[in-house]
């Protein structure tokens, strides 16, 4: 049973990190479409501070647009509902079901994040981070850059971005789950 567990982990894991790739890739084309530009002439403009601040909350609006997309989506499913049913019936409490349903998931999405940052991260290291002609490394971590650049050191930066993440992430999760429950409650009666 605990071997089953884990590999459903693991598969879970190797979900969320393409799903990752994803995100990043539409961060990358959003920021791209309606934000470079402004945030270029920022820099250009000795605004520094400002642009920085700029890239921090677009990547923190994508982390928050993300999680509600991602656990709308996730509470929806009918399978979902029927456990969320089955949980409640059974006298568990709010708490207990995050922690059967999700808490171990939702770990594991926030240590994903963390990872798929390790290339940046390095990056980071060796590289002064531009906001005026990024490479393409930079473009596609526009939804991280802005914790590394407000930090000003990439372990921070990379420990500020993931903290955050896993804070929304869990702050949506814990909101959906809690409203998907009043729902079924009112359901049963």
């Amino acid at each position: 049973m605990k071997n089953n567990s884990k590999r459903n982990l693991v598969k879970h894991a190797i979900k969320q990190f393409c799903i990752l790739l994803l995100v990043h890739l539409v961060a990358m084309l959003v920021y791209g479409l309606f934000l470079s530009n402004s945030v270029a002439h920022m820099v250009l403009d000795e605004e520094i501070a400002e642009a920085n601040l700029a890239v921090f909350w677009f990547g923190i609006v994508v982390c928050a647009m993300f999680s509600v997309i991602y656990t709308k989506a996730d509470v929806s499913f009918v399978d979902y509902r029927k456990g969320l049913k089955e949980s409640l019936r059974a006298g568990k409490s709010f708490w207990a079901i995050f922690r059967e349903k999700h808490l171990a998931k939702d770990l594991v999405k926030v240590l994903v994040f963390a990872f798929v940052q390790i290339p940046f991260l390095i990056f980071s290291f060796f590289v002064d981070l531009s906001l005026v002609l990024p490479l393409f490394i930079e473009s596609f971590y526009v939804m991280n850059m802005g914790s590394y650049l407000m930090t000003g050191n990439p372990l921070l930066g990379i420990l500020l971005d993931t903290l955050l993440f896993g804070g929304i992430f869990i702050l949506f999760r814990l909101l959906f789950l809690f409203l998907s429950c009043r729902d079924v409650k009112k359901e049963m009666i």
